[in-house]
């Protein structure tokens, strides 16, 4: 199987967008099993870190996106239904680029994702 390339990724079909399991040259998305991870947090600030791993813990997190080996967005489930979550940090040019691209189709509006909320 190819990888998946950025044309995939995004747009209203695109792999962001229908939260689907998906493998870039640098750039994968995955479903998360209730309290279950198993990737490191790479360059993820200590904060981020923190929050993420409790969301996890708690089986809060539903969908993960990874630049190289940090996670870069992740969806959760909440109150008012699933929210993306961006951190707002900066990384490399490229990590950037993913950055915007989890921005812009994480929470889709024709998706179940309600918002996208960084930093």
């Amino acid at each position: 199987m190819a990888n998946a390339t950025m044309r995939d990724i995004s747009g209203r079909n695109g792999h962001l967008a229908n939260m689907r399991a998906f493998t870039g040259n640098s750039l994968s998305g995955h479903m998360v099993p209730a309290g279950r991870y198993y990737g490191g947090y790479g360059q993820l600030p200590a904060n981020y870190r923190t929050m993420l791993a409790d969301a996890i813990e708690r089986g809060d997190v539903v969908y993960m996106v990874r630049s190289y080996q940090t996670p870069i967005a992740w969806v959760i489930m909440a109150d008012s239904g699933q929210l993306a979550i961006v951190p707002d940090v900066r990384y490399s040019v490229t990590t950037s680029r993913h950055q915007g691209a989890a921005r812009a189709w994480l929470a889709y509006p024709t998706q179940s994702v309600n918002q996208v909320m960084v930093g």
